[in-house]
């Protein structure tokens, strides 16, 4: 996986959202960390500065 600025863990979550959103209107390269890429992908932005990973906190390695 690439290199990231930042890890938002329950990014599919409203604050988790408002955050990933954030990171990236500063240019910030972001992964989102949800339960199930697939049923969020449609939800952010395209955005080749956002990757997902699948897992969540109580996963400390689902992010690499």
């Amino acid at each position: 996986m690439s290199e990231v600025d930042g890890v938002v863990f329950g990014a599919g979550g409203g604050v988790g959202f408002e955050c990933v959103q954030h990171m990236l209107s500063k240019g910030q390269r972001v992964r989102a960390v949800v339960r199930s890429p697939q049923k969020y992908a449609d939800k952010f932005p395209k955005d080749p500065k956002l990757t997902f990973a699948q897992g969540g906190a109580d996963q400390p390695d689902c992010h690499k």
